[in-house]
């Protein structure tokens, strides 16, 4: 009894785990945090998607990851995250993760892509914790609205924690 005990508390934690690492990499894009985004991933991790095929290696994922360039091509991200399953195996993982990702276009006048993406993950545990090895990205379908006159550098400060 003590040992199924045991082994329901480490499967909740690592799926505890996981679920911080989902939520991390949703943080670190829309702060545009490349350093922290980069070590979601093991060294050779993969990030997959139609728009950017295979990026292997934190280098070339930093690279191709378009949010992340300095200028970035938005004004704005915003990833909301849901819907997170997994299941564990010793030290790897498998998982989905559905999102709702909101990408603001424009200056004056803006334009918002609102993408419905699927996250098809492995993950691998470290002694650093929990790391992609691979993410495919799929986008199930995308929106595009208009934005008025929104203010992404509030929202930009807001999130970063800066002051007014």
């Amino acid at each position: 009894m003590a040992v199924l005990i045991d082994t329901r508390v480490s499967e909740a934690a690592d799926r505890s785990e996981l679920r911080d690492l989902v939520y991390a990499y949703a943080q670190y894009a829309d702060s545009r945090d490349a350093d922290r985004f980069v070590e979601l991933f093991l060294p050779d991790g993969e990030l997959r998607s139609a728009a950017l095929a295979v990026r292997a290696g934190r280098a070339a994922i930093r690279a191709g990851v378009t949010f992340l360039q300095d200028p970035p091509p938005f004004a704005a991200t915003y990833h909301l995250v849901a819907n997170h399953r997994c299941e564990v195996d010793g030290d790897a993982a498998v998982g989905t993760t559905y999102c709702i990702a909101h990408h603001l276009y424009g200056f004056g006048p803006r334009e918002l892509h609102v993408a419905h993406l699927i996250y098809a993950d492995e993950y691998q545990r470290t002694r650093s914790g929990w790391r992609f090895a691979s993410r495919t990205i799929t986008q199930v379908w995308t929106e595009i609205r208009d934005a008025g006159q929104t203010s992404a550098k509030t929202f930009l400060k807001d999130l970063r924690g800066a002051e007014n």
